[in-house]
């Protein structure tokens, strides 16, 4: 009686995901959640065919989380989305990079403002590009606009020390920036 419903299980790329919609007519609203639960992925994947700028790289494996949420009426409208990918391993033999054990958590707590949390985190315990290894490392940053991000901080394990950056703002159409690296 004016409320309408849609439940759907998916399965893209060997990852489930739910996605459930529903609409109240009386009243306009529409709310929306699509979720993909905790899981493995079910086979590497070729990042090359889905972005071609990644052509070479693969996506030995990883666990992946994500839930979106979002609501509208005629009054209005808001979400949130969040994304956790962990236990990453990516490789380009081509590019001679290697990207071992990473985490990445990232949230859009106020859809539709593209604009992130604070303290978003990306972490890995080794990387290689070219001669170029770090044993592990950390960056904490935010995304102000799909264009400009903020680096909180950063602290990387390299030759026996520690590489540590402080707050800086990138921005492509930004020529230069300035930072301290301890």
């Amino acid at each position: 009686r004016g409320r309408y419903e849609l439940h759907a299980d998916i399965d893209t790329l060997g990852v489930r995901s739910l996605l459930q919609v529903s609409f109240l007519q009386k009243n306009m609203l529409l709310d929306g959640s699509f979720s993909i639960p905790e899981q493995s992925l079910a086979k590497p994947l070729d990042l090359g065919k889905y972005v071609p700028a990644l052509e070479s790289f693969h996506l030995n494996s990883a666990s992946l989380k994500a839930d979106c949420f979002y609501r509208w009426t005629p009054l209005g409208q808001r979400g949130s989305a969040s994304v956790d990918l962990s236990r990453i391993n990516v490789e380009s033999a081509e590019k001679k990079l290697k990207l071992t054990d990473a985490a990445f958590r990232f949230s859009l707590p106020g859809l539709p403002e593209l604009e992130s949390a604070a303290g978003q985190r990306f972490r890995f315990k080794a990387f290689q590009f070219d001669n170029l290894k770090f044993d592990s490392g950390r960056v904490n940053f935010r995304m102000e606009t799909p264009k400009v991000w903020h680096l909180e901080n950063a602290a990387f394990n390299w030759c026996g020390g520690k590489i540590r950056i402080g707050s800086v703002k990138i921005a492509p159409e930004t020529e230069r920036f300035s930072t301290v690296m301890y």
